[in-house]
Parts: C-alpha cells; structure tokens; sequence
C-alpha cells in the first residue's frame, strides 16, 4: 500500500488560503491529517487530499454566502 500524496505546510495554507495557526486547527479537529516528515522530525506533512476536500468545502460555502447576500454572478 502506498502513502498518501503529502504537502508541506506552505502548500497546505496557500491551498486554503488560511494562515499556519488556522491549519493547526484543523488537524486538531481531525479535518486535516497531518504525518511526521521522515526525513525531518520536527517538521509535519498534511494529506494533499484533506486539505483539497476542505478548500472545496469552503469555495462552495463562501459560493452559497455570495448568492445568499445577493453578490453572485449575474
């Protein structure tokens, strides 16, 4: 069985457009999962695939608060 796609932290925030503290919450509340790098113990590597599912999640909430308030494509 191979590991799942990793990301950095960097790539991680960027893909959601949150900071560093904000992504630590999310693996505290089990919606990001988060591995220790081998090659560096100190440092941590989130699930490609958590962190893409949640940024989906919040385009399409912050698509339905738009729309919602009357601010959507027309």
């Amino acid at each position: 069985m191979s590991a799942p796609p990793l990301i950095d932290a960097e790539t991680a925030t960027a893909r959601l457009g949150v900071s560093r503290a904000t992504l630590y919450a999310y693996v505290s509340r089990g919606q990001v999962r988060a591995y220790p790098d081998a090659t560096d113990p100190r440092r941590r590597l989130y699930s490609a695939a958590d962190v893409d599912r949640l940024a989906q999640q919040h385009a399409v909430a912050f698509e339905d608060l738009a729309q919602a308030r009357g601010l959507g494509q027309r």
